[in-house]
């Protein structure tokens, strides 16, 4: 959401314009390079949007002189220069900072500054009851009909991810024009590798391995490579495992979810499905998923029958 809408406002900006981003990642840089390029003429170009990434406004709320003292040493830089640079910057450059987080502290002098004499612009991540009135909308608006079934399923198969769904959208809308049903959805839309990657997984938690091996296969017709579920799989056996060291830790649902970043209920199902799996089975799992990874990068096994001796093996 976040990509779309930085688009929309570049492509608002530059117009018929060629478009000259530069993009700076504070992990990497100082604000120091933003500061100095803020300054600097753009040579080939009428107009140019400068990106800055990961900039920390996370502040805890406190007084006012607290709060200057600790934003100048949490920011790292001279708050008073960029503020200064940013009054007298050229009408053809424009700067956004891009915050892919919800920890911002809307009490600090930059987030104020920001706010006065820029634009704030804040993107809520859907919830699964938002994605269905989306696209309820989104349809609705261009006159197409669609069934409340076909929108659950389409919601369930893009699964969070607005560029696939915007591609999947397209597909649809050309295919039909009205009445569209859960069956056109089945036809046209492919599920989620996802969805796939943890019915295999589920399977053999149960140690239903015809079951995962029969997923795999089906995977494989439709030329879905391995690497991409080892890749999927690892990463999941690695939540339940810090699930795992967590719950033995005795630390709660809520504080588990606050540790890991996800939602009370995916740490329910977690710690559901990991109640017979030890931490050193996991980590055994982990460890062989990172050697069958590399292992198929250098091609020296068969990527397919060896990711099915992993299936048979777990």
């Amino acid at each position: 959401m976040i990509k779309n809408r930085f688009k929309k406002i570049c492509k608002e900006f530059f117009g018929d314009d060629e478009e000259n981003i530069i993009k700076f990642d504070l992990n990497d840089v100082s604000m120091n390079s933003v500061i100095d390029e803020l300054n600097t003429i753009g040579f080939g170009f009428s107009k140019k949007m400068i990106a800055v990434y990961n900039l920390k406004i996370n502040e805890t709320k406190q007084s006012k002189s607290k709060s200057a003292k600790k934003e100048k040493k949490n920011l790292s830089f001279d708050l008073n220069e960029l503020i200064q640079t940013l009054d007298n910057m050229d009408k053809d450059t424009q700067l956004a900072f891009i915050i892919n987080n919800e920890d911002v502290d809307d009490t600090s002098e930059l987030y104020k500054y920001i706010f006065e004499k820029g634009k704030v612009i804040k993107l809520k991540e859907l919830s699964p009851d938002d994605w269905l009135r989306f696209i309820k909308d989104r349809f609705n608006k261009r006159g197409i009909s669609i069934s409340d079934e076909a929108i659950e399923e389409l919601s369930k198969r893009v699964n969070g991810d607005l560029n696939a769904y915007f591609n999947e959208e397209t597909k649809i809308m050309m295919y039909k024009q009205s009445g569209i049903t859960i069956e056109d959805i089945d036809a046209l839309v492919p599920k989620s590798l996802d969805e796939d990657t943890f019915k295999i997984l589920n399977c053999l938690i149960v140690n239903d391995k015809d079951g995962a091996l029969k997923v795999f296969r089906d995977l494989r017709i439709k030329n879905t490579e391995p690497i991409m579920l080892v890749n999927t799989i690892a990463s999941n056996l690695l939540f339940m495992y810090n699930v795992k060291i967590n719950l033995e830790d005795g630390k709660s649902n809520d504080e588990i979810a606050k540790i890991t970043g996800s939602s009370t209920g995916r740490i329910f199902y977690a710690s559901k499905n990991i109640r017979k799996l030890t931490t050193k089975f996991l980590k055994k799992k982990i460890d062989e998923l990172y050697e069958l990874e590399r292992s198929i990068k250098h091609s020296e096994v068969d990527r397919f029958l060896a990711f099915e001796m992993f299936i048979l093996k777990f």
